[in-house]
């Protein structure tokens, strides 16, 4: 394994111990990909107006107009073999899937250039290009240079979305709206 590679598993598994376990095998779809990330709504009953501790629950920041429901977002990260190498459930529903990622500590110090050149990760438009995240081009043209890449760039993200499908598939509690307590 290079030293660019060393440094990226020393770095990851450096801000989140136990969590990051990326392995030489994750490189493989593209020799420089280090994961897929998206993010992903888990339905949820609405809260509670206040806790069992007594703290008021702002209930409208779980709520998704879009999906018209509650919801918990999480955010994870895998490898070309569909195997979870990260993930982050610590936001509302109705946060923005880039604001999340930035919002985590692994996000923020690959967003302020952690990782190393020439190393990526593949994302969807939900987040933002930058030195370290692949992301489609915007309108591209069928048949242009841009919608090429976008068709290879999808082929590599597509292990998250199928990460996800067989989770949800998988767990039969997320085939339902989550029950929870409500605790800080």
């Amino acid at each position: 394994m290079g030293r660019c590679r060393h440094a990226l598993l020393s770095l990851c598994t450096a801000l989140l111990p136990g969590v990051v376990t990326l392995t030489p095998a994750s490189f493989r779809v593209c020799p420089f990909q280090v994961g897929a990330l998206d993010g992903v709504v888990f339905q949820m009953k609405k809260p509670p107006f206040k806790d069992r501790r007594g703290n008021i629950v702002n209930q409208n920041a779980y709520f998704i107009h879009r999906k018209d429901k509650f919801g918990l977002l999480c955010v994870a990260i895998c490898d070309y073999k569909r195997r979870f190498t990260w993930w982050d459930m610590s936001h509302v529903g109705n946060m923005h899937d880039w604001m999340a990622w930035a919002a985590t500590p692994l996000g923020s110090a690959i967003n302020e250039g952690a990782l190393p050149h020439p190393y990526f990760i593949n994302a969807d438009s939900a987040f933002s290009v930058g030195p370290n995240m692949m992301v489609p081009f915007w309108c591209a043209r069928h048949g242009s240079a841009e919608d090429s890449w976008n068709y290879v760039q999808s082929q590599n993200r597509m292990a998250i979305e199928c990460a996800f499908g067989m989770l949800v598939r998988r767990w039969g509690i997320l085939w339902r709206s989550l029950e929870m307590q409500w605790e800080k």
